[in-house]
């Protein structure tokens, strides 16, 4: 009889989703056409912001900026959310271990999907010596898949705490409000340092957004209606 009921509980949601998955095109379309515009725009300021937002001495910011810069890698992530979702379940506060899991995943799953992208289009840092530019995988003939030069669009470390963030607000808004402060100031500090463009910052907060709607969705689906 459990089994029936949880079957007919899940029928239901997934019912639910096909209706509603009608009205997914027109929403996908606007997202999208919203996305190349802002991106656009962005090229058209990276130059602008660069002037304002870049440190060039060494100072006391430019500390902030490395230390924010640190708090962004994905091992920082990874180790933060394995050992605060471990505590949670070792607590018995199950959903709670499973939202920081889902969360920090979401983040490194959109750091990674960032890398793949920057490694195939192989555009240069601000800070670069080369001619800047989009080179894709191979420059003056050698490979530059893995060169960190040529490894800007989008920004992996934006990507990474932008899609934690997004997933945090699609769990819980007030989490959602802190971790939007924290990928702020990694954001920024990416740009202060003269690792990323603005642009490179926009196409990764669009793609970490968009990952962070797959996967929490799918996801939370998937746990919370398994029969």
């Amino acid at each position: 009889m459990k089994l029936w009921t949880g079957a007919n509980l899940s029928v239901g949601a997934f019912r639910r989703r096909v209706g509603a998955g009608k009205g997914h095109l027109p929403r996908f379309l606007f997202w999208t056409a919203l996305s190349l515009l802002v991106l656009t725009l962005a090229f058209l300021v990276d130059g602008p912001v660069a002037r304002v937002l870049t440190l060039q001495a060494s100072t006391f910011w430019r500390q902030v900026a490395g230390y924010a810069s640190k708090a962004g890698e994905g091992w920082v992530i990874a180790v933060t959310g394995a050992t605060a979702s471990l505590s949670l379940f070792f607590a018995r506060r199950f959903q709670a271990s499973w939202a920081v899991f889902l969360i920090a995943l979401t983040g490194l799953l959109s750091g990674a999907a960032a890398t793949v992208i920057r490694s195939l289009l192989g555009r240069t840092r601000p800070n670069s010596h080369e001619v800047q530019g989009f080179y894709g995988v191979w420059h003056h003939s050698h490979w530059i898949i893995g060169r960190s030069e040529f490894g800007a669009f989008p920004s992996g470390h934006a990507a990474t705490v932008i899609g934690l963030a997004a997933a945090a607000w699609l769990i819980d808004r007030r989490l959602g409000v802190l971790t939007a402060c924290y990928a702020f100031l990694v954001c920024w500090s990416r740009i202060a340092l003269g690792c990323h463009h603005f642009s490179d910052i926009v196409a990764a907060a669009i793609l970490g957004i968009d990952c962070a709607l797959l996967i929490v969705t799918r996801l939370r689906f998937a746990r919370f209606t398994k029969p």
